[in-house]
């Protein structure tokens, strides 16, 4: 299997339970022998697979629905975390008039700014969301994920310097 994120390639052992799509791409989720948890997989970075002679049980723990809930875009895995982020007045309005997440919850203010909170598993994604909103947002809550941000700002403000 290939990983985008490490740019490497790895063997797996995997359970397969659900197929599905996410941003119109194929992926199975199941369990991943080498993580000792479900996770998600797409289907075109398998590079080759093999069939084995073993069956497996579904973990009866695993329910479909709480593990797609928990996701943030395409990520899950983790422990789950609640988010908090800032929107200022100008990005406010497009983050209210989409549901982002099953578990959201909105807190508006006077000054037409809002905060978005809601529960996932796995950070990454939701930096990168963050960031494409630019000035616009502000991580506020859990700490790593603040510090994520800090980290990739910094490294941008870096690239971007004159030198």
């Amino acid at each position: 299997y290939y990983t985008a994120g490490r740019n490497a390639y790895s063997e797996r052992k995997f359970d397969p339970y659900v197929l599905h799509f996410s941003r119109n791409n194929p992926y199975v989720t199941g369990f991943c022998h080498s993580r000792q948890e479900p996770r998600w997989f797409r289907v075109d970075r398998i590079q080759s697979l093999e069939v084995l002679d073993e069956t497996f049980e579904i973990d009866p723990t695993f329910d479909p629905k709480e593990h797609f809930e928990l996701a943030f875009q395409h990520e899950v895995g983790g422990i789950p975390t609640q988010i908090s982020i800032w929107f200022d007045p100008p990005t406010s309005p497009y983050i209210r008039e989409r549901r982002w997440h099953p578990t959201q919850q909105i807190d508006e203010h006077a000054d037409g700014s809002l905060t978005l909170h809601f529960v996932v598993r796995g950070l990454n994604e939701v930096k990168r969301w963050i960031l494409f909103y630019g000035k616009g947002a502000k991580a506020l809550a859990p700490p790593e994920l603040v510090q994520m941000v800090r980290d990739e700002v910094s490294a941008l403000y870096q690239k971007y310097e004159e030198r």
